[in-house]
């Protein structure tokens, strides 16, 4: 997916769809369909949907995205990452 592209990730591990969608001349994805708002495990007691999970990543190479952050909502932590 290149900037300008859209599409939707699907996170099996949560169990949840994320849009990822271009947000000025990064990449960045919200989370658009949980199969259960109340998961197990889930550290983020606020609503989950439209929640930005992946914010102002950029684009490295083809093919890869990296910088901005990454919000992991079973911890509730933001991490730098890659994808």
């Amino acid at each position: 997916m290149q900037v300008g592209a859209t599409g939707e990730l699907w996170i099996p591990g949560f169990n949840a769809r994320v849009r990822v969608e271009p947000c000025g001349n990064t990449v960045c994805g919200r989370i658009v369909w949980l199969w259960d708002e109340a998961a197990k495990g889930v550290a983020d007691k606020n609503p989950l949907i439209g929640r930005v999970v992946i914010d102002r990543i950029r684009t490295a190479k083809a093919g890869m995205w990296r910088g901005g952050r990454i919000y992991n909502p079973q911890d509730g932590r933001d991490y730098k990452g890659w994808l």
